[in-house]
């Protein structure tokens, strides 16, 4: 995907395997964006699944973290997950917790 939105990936979009998100500050810019990448995937003869598909979100849910119009902040179960998370009682427990808590 990287190679099919070149020159957009950062700029109009965020690019994760097969997950796009485009950003704009207003709905015809994020329209005028959105045809742009449209074309892209078509004339790299990729096809989308509508099901999977969402557009004009305000929030949305990414790699462990929520994009809104506020910022990017972290999902507030991987939050619960880290305070939940029971007492370790070996070395091994808690190498997994530092590597859980270091993302």
């Amino acid at each position: 995907m990287d190679f099919v939105l070149a020159g957009l990936s950062y700029v109009t979009c965020f690019v994760y395997l097969d997950n796009i998100i485009i950003f704009d500050r207003s709905f015809e810019e994020q329209l005028s964006q959105l045809e742009e990448v449209f074309r892209s995937i078509q004339s790299a003869n990729l096809m989308l699944k509508p099901m999977k598909c969402s557009f004009f979100q305000r929030r949305v849910a990414f790699l462990g973290h929520v994009i809104s119009e506020d910022g990017v902040s972290i999902q507030e179960g991987k939050i619960n997950a880290i305070r939940d998370w029971p007492p370790c009682r070996s070395l091994t427990e808690q190498r997994a917790f530092m590597g859980t808590s270091g993302y």
